[in-house]
């Protein structure tokens, strides 16, 4: 399979996904409860031609939505948005040829959130992005999972980070820590204990009055709680999230009894059968 330069808008493929919204609205009507899920890094991997052509071109993929669409979020939203990046290069470039920056593009998500609470959700660099997003438009909470708070370790990798460097519109975004501590949004920081660089990026935040962290006992980037857990999580209310900060404040949070905590036991049980599940079946698939 060919390498793409999913930085690179030129690209023919690239730039005809660039050319979409971008961006998908469902509107469920059960409250003034809004939803934004940003994707991460993540939408699709690896970086190769075919692989961007079946995952965006033809699956149309957003990360989240069996999450975002599962019956505890599902049960309470008025409104769910989907945002992805398809050149993965932390939305620096907007998401599409009219919202071509962060600025236009938190400027659009205002406007169709106008009326609404919100709540803004995101892993890795769909996490920084709901983070941003949350500071600026004043969300009632974000859910980030191992989000960047500051992007000045990636710019030596990253291509389209480095040319925009020297661009004051951009670069302002590089480090959103102070955006963070000055909001009025409450922010929820889930990332894994033992991994050096999130522990790094929640550090930037960890003094904030507004910022409650949850430190897991895992190692990899992003890990955190199970993934079928998240569901039972961001359908929660503000009050609820900073109880459950009070019980595992400055703990190391073992996911299991984590996810036995926070929903009920039928819930809980079906959660790990499908883990168990997708465990043997990837065991499986590299036989």
């Amino acid at each position: 399979m060919a390498d793409l330069d999913f930085w690179n808008v030129d690209n023919e493929m690239i730039g005809s996904a660039y050319g979409r919204d971008n961006y998908k609205i469902i509107d469920l009507k059960k409250s003034k409860k809004c939803y934004i899920f940003f994707s991460s890094h993540g939408l699709y991997f690896p970086n190769k031609k075919e692989i961007f052509e079946k995952v965006i071109i033809r699956k149309d993929r957003y990360e989240w939505k069996n999450t975002a669409l599962s019956k505890p979020i599902a049960d309470i939203a008025g409104r769910i948005i989907f945002v992805r990046d398809i050149c993965k290069q932390f939305y620096v470039r907007g998401i599409n040829k009219e919202l071509d920056s962060v600025d236009k593009v938190i400027e659009k998500l205002r406007m169709l959130t106008n009326g609404y609470e919100i709540v803004t959700v995101g892993s890795s660099g769909g996490g920084y992005m709901a983070a941003l997003t949350a500071a600026a438009l004043s969300a009632e909470m974000c859910f980030c999972f191992s989000g960047q708070i500051s992007l000045e370790g990636c710019i030596d990798w990253n291509p389209l980070l480095k040319e925009k460097k020297t661009c004051e519109t951009a670069n302002r975004y590089y480090n959103i820590s102070t955006l963070i501590k000055n909001s009025s949004c409450q922010f929820f920081y889930f990332y894994p204990a033992f991994h050096e660089g999130d522990r790094e990026q929640f550090n930037y935040i960890a003094d904030s009055i507004n910022v409650c962290g949850f430190a897991y006992k895992q190692k990899n980037h992003a890990a955190n709680m199970l993934a079928g857990n998240m569901r039972y999580i961001i359908c929660r209310d503000k009050e609820y999230m900073l109880q459950l900060n009070t019980v595992y404040k400055d703990k190391i949070i073992n996911p299991i009894e984590f996810l036995f905590r926070t929903t009920s036991l039928a819930a809980a049980c079906n959660v790990l059968w499908k883990e168990a599940e997708a465990f043997f079946k990837r065991k499986i698939k590299r036989q």
